[in-house]
């Protein structure tokens, strides 16, 4: 069994065993993966997500899936691109972080299935994900270049830069040594930023961790 199949098994396990209703929801390939693990102990569970992937994804496996928020959100359960010892993440390879992170801080719990190659001692050797606002990218770039080298995000088969869901570009901020909570209110106060990729531990209650 992978790394990541493993987490999500223990996710889904737990979420069964703790009987939520509802659940919320963030993006990814190890969240598709908890999502097949629900739909295979039959679980009777509502799926909140604004993701249009994991909304797809939720009906080909035959879950119920909502995009009206709930009046209480037990528990969001989402995956990370690093994790470092203190619970700190960076999410955002798939430029969805912005409404991840929407679901994710309003739940009473978050929890982060990860698998054991997510698991860094450094989470500045990997670049911030900020998604700026399209309108304002020119002069929203100028001021984040004070923080480190940005990077406009593009990939193999697209023309231009990569866009979230909500329209908006991706870029990849290089930066140095920051302490993740102050990282996350400075570069969400620079203007024309909707929301960057910095998730600190003291948003994280647990943290599920699969091995091969």
């Amino acid at each position: 069994m992978s790394g990541k199949r493993d987490a999500a098994r223990k996710a889904a396990e737990e979420v069964c065993r703790r009987g939520f209703e509802v659940i919320g929801v963030g993006a990814g390939t190890t969240v598709e993966a908890f999502l097949e693990e629900l739909a295979k102990r039959d679980a009777d569970v509502l799926v909140f997500t604004t993701i249009p992937g994991t909304i797809d994804a939720c009906r080909r496996i035959g879950l119920n899936v909502t995009t009206i928020p709930p009046e209480e959100l037990p528990v969001a359960i989402d995956g990370a691109d690093a994790v470092d010892p203190d619970g700190n993440l960076l999410k955002g390879g798939g430029a969805c972080h912005s409404l991840e992170k929407a679901i994710d801080y309003t739940a009473d719990e978050f929890w982060v299935v990860v698998d054991e190659s997510k698991l860094v001692e450094n989470l500045w050797e990997l670049p911030v994900p900020v998604e700026v606002l399209r309108g304002c990218y020119g002069l929203t770039v100028r001021v984040l270049e004070e923080f480190g080298e940005v990077r406009p995000r593009t990939c193999d088969g697209k023309y231009g830069p990569v866009v979230s869901d909500s329209g908006n570009p991706i870029v990849d901020l290089h930066v140095d040594e920051w302490d993740p909570a102050e990282l996350e209110r400075e570069l969400n106060s620079v203007p024309g930023v909707v929301e960057c990729g910095v998730f600190p531990g003291d948003k994280v209650d647990r943290i599920i961790v699969g091995r091969s």
